[in-house]
């Protein structure tokens, strides 16, 4: 029965060759599926041999200083993804750092009020919603991704988290609040920085530390990614899959 279970899960596991997947538009916000990574250019390949948009750790040469100003935030514009503190953030930060914000929602048109000036200004700019494909292109054209989660006025939070395994792939140093499933993803100081939620002066500071050091950031690159495969590759939860099923027919 073993043997029928681990023949089961392998023909599954062979049928999905790239270990990561993500929902076609995360802009949407629906997380009920991992799909995007399967098909798109920054899928994580079976087996950590080719990586689409990310290298093997022992690839990254010695860190250049690079000034990491470009921010990324890609879900639907409602309470629980917390924009409206990461906006007080970049009021916090030097006038270098912009915002880009992907998705839209039914807090889009008072987040963009709060934003007023710093639209004007140039720092930030609400694209609304954006294919596939541009959205990779936006993980590509930014420097840091910002998940600032909060538990919202209804308990509600955030799950897994499914952009954070994109930018993740994309090769983005992540700054997230300690919410939700985030931490399954982010580790302090391993895999990202996490910051209480709903503290602006808290994510603003861990911007401006990944901002301004590209050792830890690449530190954190290759240390999410490294905890991705080990923990989201087809494998890892191939072995998952046949270890639970198991401790069923044990008993």
């Amino acid at each position: 029965m073993t043997a029928l279970i681990q023949n089961c899960v392998q023909t599954a596991s062979n049928s999905h060759p790239r270990p990561l997947a993500v929902h076609p538009d995360p802009s949407k916000g629906d997380s009920s599926a991992l799909s995007r990574f399967n098909r798109g250019s920054a899928a994580i390949e079976e087996g950590g041999e080719a990586y689409k948009g990310l290298r093997p750790a022992t690839q990254y040469p010695a860190a250049p200083y690079r000034a990491r100003r470009k921010l990324l935030f890609v879900g639907r514009h409602i309470e629980r993804k917390g924009i409206t503190y990461l906006i007080d953030a970049i009021k916090l930060l030097p006038s270098d750092y912009t915002l880009t914000i992907i998705g839209d929602g039914d807090q889009t048109d008072t987040l963009k009020k709060q934003a007023k000036e710093l639209i004007k200004q140039g720092r930030v700019v609400f694209t609304g919603r954006l294919s596939a494909e541009e959205i990779t292109r936006a993980y590509k054209d930014h420097d840091v991704f910002v998940c600032p989660s909060i538990v919202d006025s209804k308990g509600d939070t955030e799950g897994l988290g499914v952009v954070l395994i994109e930018a993740i792939a994309a090769e983005l140093p992540i700054v997230a609040s300690d919410v939700g499933g985030i931490p399954d993803l982010i580790i302090d100081a391993q895999t990202g920085l996490l910051v209480g939620q709903k503290e602006s002066l808290a994510l603003a500071a861990a911007i401006q530390k990944i901002g301004n050091d590209e050792t830890l950031a690449q530190k954190l690159i290759e240390g999410a990614r490294a905890h991705a495969q080990k923990h989201f590759s087809w494998e890892s939860v191939t072995q998952q899959t046949i270890a639970l099923y198991g401790r069923f027919l044990i008993k």
